[in-house]
């Protein structure tokens, strides 16, 4: 059982990360979290949700979600129902 973060760091780097579906990540903290998840080999993030704002958090943060995937969504409301839809499928 993993008892600290260090451990699951430590994991990441043995095992493909997994498509993880991030819901209006419009904030820098969110977006940087996604960044160094991914960094750690833990998920590949799909964002979802307006792609304006965004953008606009990650240019504002000076962060680079270049490599990410990015799926547009009018407002958070249609964000959430398109991530749902997409992890049923």
């Amino acid at each position: 059982m993993l008892t600290k973060l260090s451990q699951l760091l430590a994991q990441g780097r043995f095992v493909s990360p997994v498509p993880a579906v991030v819901v209006h990540p419009t904030t820098d903290i969110i977006l940087q979290s996604c960044i160094q998840a991914h960094q750690h080999h833990i998920i590949t993030p799909i964002l979802v949700g307006p792609k304006h704002k965004i953008e606009k958090a990650a240019t504002d943060a000076n962060l680079d979600i270049s490599g990410f995937m990015l799926v547009d969504a009018e407002h958070s409301h249609d964000a959430v129902e398109i991530a749902a839809k997409m992890v049923r499928e």
